[in-house]
């Protein structure tokens, strides 16, 4: 029989080979007349088995979020996000029973406007939604929110772009003498010493990864040539704001 359309979820566990068929989360039949990236569907998942996606629905312009309690296997009916101008959702799981939602609806030119609610008991409940880094400013519309070690994640802005703004995020208890929350945002524009025709050049089209031992980012430069360059996630001043210098490029990948 035909599956009907709408929002489906499927996990593939630890030592399986195959992956199992998809479960239906939410039902709509005007769900295949829907493309990626008007629905902007996010994830997150805990090792306790609670799954929540968000999407957004473009028909009736609102966010959806919808919970699983067993691993996906059954999911609780959708739920509209309660901050109406949401258009972008980010979650991530940064411990057990811990998930953080980040709603985010563009106010133009280069603002982003950042709601987040959280939850303490798997997305079963959330704390009402409030206004976070009131500052945050980056251009492009690519965002991302990274896990980089328990209790600590990274929001980055500004993806595919010549400039990122990064800000990290850390649960409270997560480090002795740490601040618990959002720290303040921290602009990344780099530039590298190109070929001798070229010159300095700065880089575009920037990426970012990170893990609890670096953060590295990955540029392209007015050249053609693509730069790889890291820093030790240690060395990074959060709570200063200020802006972070970065290591000299460790060579260009042609």
């Amino acid at each position: 029989a035909l599956m009907p359309a709408g929002v489906y979820h499927t996990a593939l566990r630890a030592g399986a080979t195959e992956w199992p068929a998809p479960r239906v989360v939410s039902a709509s039949i005007y769900a295949r007349l829907m493309t990626a990236s008007q629905v902007r569907l996010a994830g997150a998942a805990d090792e306790a088995g609670n799954v929540n996606l968000a999407w957004y629905d473009p028909r009736e312009a609102r966010m959806l979020i919808a919970r699983s309690p067993d691993g996906g296997q059954t999911w609780q009916e959708a739920r509209a996000v309660p901050v109406p101008e949401a258009a972008y959702p980010l979650l991530a799981a940064p411990a057990r029973g811990e998930v953080l939602a980040l709603w985010r609806a563009s106010v133009g030119g280069m603002g982003l406007a950042l709601y987040q609610q959280s939850s303490h008991d798997g997305g079963s409940t959330w704390d009402p939604p409030q206004r976070v880094l009131p500052d945050l400013a980056a251009p492009g519309q690519e965002t991302a929110l990274i896990e980089v070690s328990q209790g600590r994640l990274l929001l980055v802005a500004g993806l595919g772009t010549y400039a990122l703004t990064v800000s990290e995020w850390t649960a409270a208890g997560a480090e002795p003498g740490a601040g618990a929350g959002w720290s303040e945002p921290l602009s990344v524009a780099l530039a590298v010493q190109g070929s001798e025709a070229s010159g300095v050049a700065s880089l575009e089209v920037l990426r970012l990864w990170a893990n609890a031992d670096y953060l590295a980012v990955v540029g392209q430069g007015q050249d053609g040539e693509v730069w790889a360059l890291r820093r030790p996630y240690g060395d990074v001043a959060w709570q200063r704001g200020e802006a972070a210098s970065w290591s000299t490029p460790a060579g260009a990948l042609q």
